[in-house]
């Protein structure tokens, strides 16, 4: 269930804070494979190129409050209008 991706983005937060702050990720397979300014860009984006459950968007930025809320779907999918 995604704790890949999940994984990754802790693990190379620093970095991708350098480059991606304020931004939402879409991550997959250990990569950042785009980058969004809005939730509603980046998720109409990864449902036109791969399956649900098959990435992660994350927003990047370091309040640890935001970035474990990942786990419920709701979360990734609740308020974006496709």
């Amino acid at each position: 269930m995604l704790s890949k991706e999940y994984e990754y983005f802790h693990k190379n937060l620093p970095e991708l804070l350098k480059k991606y702050k304020n931004k939402y990720l879409i991550i997959r397979r250990g990569a950042v494979v785009e980058v969004f300014d809005t939730e509603q860009e980046a998720l109409q984006y990864a449902l036109s190129k791969f399956d649900l459950g098959t990435f992660l968007i994350q927003y990047c930025v370091e309040d640890k409050k935001i970035t474990a809320d990942f786990v419920n779907y709701r979360f990734v999918l609740g308020n974006a209008e496709i």
